[in-house]
Order: structure tokens, then C-alpha cells, then sequence
């Protein structure tokens, strides 16, 4: 708490000094306003995608899930744990045989004592090995239960044409959400959205 109120007085600080502060979700903008509403506070994406010819999605020819997400980053360490202990027997229980790929940077000793006969750990991949991988999964998912701001990680798959299931942490800043991906905040929710 008291780290987290250093960081808000640094941050006023800086909005004292400047004319305008850009956000990159109207989340973000609300919650300064509802602080300050004299701010001249504005959302402007940081998600301006390139545009790419995307594999069409076919579903029969697809099997498994995928997770992606650097691992020296906590929220995704927890997300995928509480994926594997949680969500993943339920959905095995529906669909047998599906496998899980986690997919990212660092994995450390507790992501890598995920990995099982159906949970597939990476680590880092190539560019060009992840987009491979992604033309061959049925699913991505992104069961963060905590963490701030537009998740990279949501606006690849949506890239991707990938469906996806996340949670409303892993929504968090896409505009009309609920649109454009399956959202659950529980693990009974999660494994019937898969």
C-alpha cells in the first residue's frame, strides 16, 4: 500500500506539468477522473495492429489450447497455475486427450512443474514457431486473475483469428469486449466457455 501510494503521488506529479495524459484504455481514464475530473485525461490505443492475412479458422483441422505470457511477470505465473489446478481437469473431463501449450519467456521452476502428458511447456518460441503454432490450436486462453491495462497477449489472438477465452482482467481495456472473445471469472464459467 504504501509503494502504491508513492507511485500515485509520483504520478500527479507528472499530470500536474503537462497538458494533456494519454491512457491506453478508457478504463484507465475513468478511474482518473473519478480522482481528478478537471484532468484533461484521454484514451488513446496502444494497440495498433499491422494488418495481416490471417489463416482462415477451421476447427475440425485445429485441437488443443494455448497460453502465451512472459513468466517474469507475476500475474501470468498465477494465471496459468490456477488454469492448470483449476480449469483444466474440467475441460479434460469434456474433451479427453486435449493438450495445453504455455508458451513464453523464463518459465520458472513453477511453470515448468506444469508441464505433464497434457500440458506442453515451451518456453520461448521463434516468431515464426508461435505464429505456426497458433495456425494449429483450437484455442488461446488468458486466465489472468490479476494485473492492469490491454493485454498483448488478448490482442494477438484476436490478430490471429484465434477464438479466445480470458478473464474480465484479461478484457480489461478492449473496447466492446464481450464481442470478440468468451470472458469467465470462475473455473466452472471458464471450462464451459472453452
Amino acid at each position: 500500500a504504501k509503494a502504491a501510494q508513492k507511485w500515485q503521488e509520483r504520478e500527479y506529479a507528472v499530470f500536474d506539468r503537462v497538458d494533456k495524459i494519454y491512457y491506453p484504455s478508457q478504463i484507465e481514464v475513468d478511474e482518473i477522473h473519478s480522482q481528478r475530473p478537471n484532468l484533461d485525461v484521454r484514451a488513446i490505443p496502444l494497440y495498433v495492429l499491422p494488418v495481416t492475412e490471417s489463416q482462415a479458422y477451421v476447427s475440425s483441422v485445429r485441437s488443443d489450447l494455448l497460453f502465451v505470457g512472459g513468466f517474469n511477470h507475476p500475474p501470468n505465473v498465477d494465471g496459468i497455475s490456477w488454469f492448470v489446478a483449476e480449469v483444466l481437469p474440467l475441460v479434460e473431463e469434456q474433451c479427453p486427450g486435449i493438450k495445453l501449450h504455455i508458451v513464453g519467456s523464463n518459465p520458472n521452476d513453477v511453470v515448468m512443474s506444469l508441464a505433464s502428458d497434457t500440458v506442453i511447456v515451451h518456453g520461448y518460441l521463434s516468431d515464426e514457431a508461435l505464429n505456426e503454432l497458433y495456425t494449429q490450436v483450437r484455442q488461446a486462453v488468458v486466465p489472468l486473475r490479476y494485473g492492469a491495462g490491454v493485454k498483448g497477449k488478448v490482442l494477438e489472438a484476436i490478430q490471429k483469428n484465434v477464438p479466445l477465452v480470458t478473464t474480465t482482467v484479461g478484457a480489461e481495456g478492449i473496447p466492446a469486449a464481450e464481442t470478440v472473445m468468451n470472458i469467465a471469472d470462475t473455473a466452472v464459467d471458464f471450462a464451459t466457455k472453452i
